[in-house]
């Protein structure tokens, strides 16, 4: 697993200084900013967490199938004895609209939001998977069935469709710090957080250095938005059937996953002048787990974690945080309420694959500039799709077909793509690889 490294010694503070500095190896860089026009918070809302765990039905619904639901937000919740407050801000690619954030008008600083998921986390899990009986060990190799995700979502132009995507990192950037003057107090000992790391930040190009990513876009259509609840939380259910298998070993951080999340707006807008609320838009879910203006707890060595990608780690190369996602413990101020990603994973250990008695065995044959699929102990019924490594869609099959099918694939370039059934419980998603 590759691993980079940055420094993080101590706190700038000047006027409303709010971000720890940044030392990159040798090379100083000061990254303090103050909390202003671009960074207004939307007030806690009066929605309780525990609203949306009886909506959930939790801890009930912990254990699912063959998988079980890993929630870190609601683990900690119960951890606290029910302290958490919800909060939300939009997600947006850039601050050129306006939105009114309680009763402010600003600007949409929060470009995308990252959170690092730790299913071997003691302090949040053992006790959240024990309720119902955890079956599933992850110092094994698990794999990430579904992610679920808290959220708003308001549609006001018919006749577009948005998208949210979400991007997953297998091999996440690690960095150390070591300070004593944060929301934490690390000490002098030497403490390594894990992060996604984009190498231009205006276009968001990955780091090189994530050599294991993965997307999965998830069509923002209006079915979609009439499914909001009654309290206002829409609940999004995304199969992530293209996502390999993880491989836990004794390496720091094996096991780790990444996943930064934006919204790409379907719609044009006019900047400067048009406001989110007439348009469509998409408010991320966050929960404070303390109660509101406290800080969360820390352990050392568990790395559950939330980071925002704004506007001083899209625009500014100047600044320390430039490329990364400013994660929650390095936020001084006790205000600050996107602490932990309302978001939730569904782990299931063992191949990938489905139980044994819904296989459909598909095998894959190449052979030139074609393709040839062979459905063995069934014909194979519906649509699949190929998608490549970023999770694009480069091919769609919409008829249905028996025993064997032939593709022409003469379009695609050399490279990774997975073939994936309409339904997951059709058959296991395959990998195939073009070399031209």
């Amino acid at each position: 697993m590759k691993e980079s490294y940055l420094y993080l010694p101590f706190v700038f503070n000047f006027m409303k200084h709010v971000y720890l500095k940044v030392v990159l190896f040798f090379f100083a860089q000061s990254i303090g900013h103050s909390q202003g026009i671009h960074e207004v918070l939307e007030p806690p809302q009066i929605l309780d967490i525990s609203e949306l765990k009886a909506r959930r039905g939790w801890p009930q619904s912990v254990k699912s199938g063959e998988g079980v639901w890993f929630n870190y937000a609601f683990a900690m919740d119960d951890l606290n004895n029910g302290l958490g407050v919800v909060a939300g801000n939009p997600l947006f690619p850039d601050t050129t609209m306006w939105y009114l954030f309680g009763s402010t008008w600003s600007r949409p600083w929060v470009h995308r939001v990252m959170n690092i998921f730790h299913p071997s986390s003691l302090t949040a899990f053992t006790n959240e998977c024990s309720v119902v009986g955890l079956d599933v060990n992850p110092t094994l190799p698990f794999y990430i069935d579904s992610v679920g995700i808290y959220c708003t979502y308001r549609r006001r132009i018919p006749g577009v469709t948005d998208t949210l995507i979400l991007d997953f990192v297998y091999d996440p950037f690690r960095y150390f710090i070591s300070s004593t003057n944060t929301q934490n107090n690390f000490g002098a000992d030497t403490i390594h957080f894990f992060d996604i790391k984009f190498s231009d930040g205006p276009i968001e190009a990955f780091d090189p250095d994530h050599t294991e990513r993965y997307r999965i876009t998830y069509l923002l259509t209006p079915a979609v938005a009439s499914d909001t609840s009654a309290n206002g939380v829409l609940y999004l259910q995304i199969p992530t059937p293209t996502l390999p298998v993880i491989q836990p070993n004794s390496i720091i951080g094996s096991g780790v996953v990444g996943v930064s999340i934006r919204f790409s707006p379907g719609y044009s807008w006019i900047p400067h002048v048009d406001t989110l609320q007439r348009k469509n838009f998409f408010r991320i879910l966050c929960f404070e787990e303390r109660g509101s203006g406290t800080f969360p707890i820390y352990v050392k060595g568990e790395y559950n974690a939330t980071g925002i990608f704004q506007n001083y780690c899209k625009f500014n190369p100047s600044n320390g945080w430039y490329g990364l996602h400013i994660p929650t413990f390095a936020r001084t101020l006790a205000s600050f309420n996107l602490e932990n990603l309302l978001i939730e994973y569904k782990v299931r250990t063992g191949p990938l694959s489905v139980p044994v008695s819904n296989i459909k065995t598909l095998t894959a044959n190449i052979s030139g500039n074609s393709l040839m699929l062979v459905a063995q102990n069934s014909s194979i019924q519906g649509s699949f799709r190929i998608i490549n490594s970023m999770g694009e869609t480069v091919y769609h099959h919409t008829q249905n077909w028996n025993g064997t099918l032939r593709l022409d694939i003469g379009n695609l370039t050399s490279g990774l793509y997975y073939i994936v059934p309409a339904q997951t419980s059709e058959y296991a998603p395959i990998k195939i690889v073009i070399t031209r």
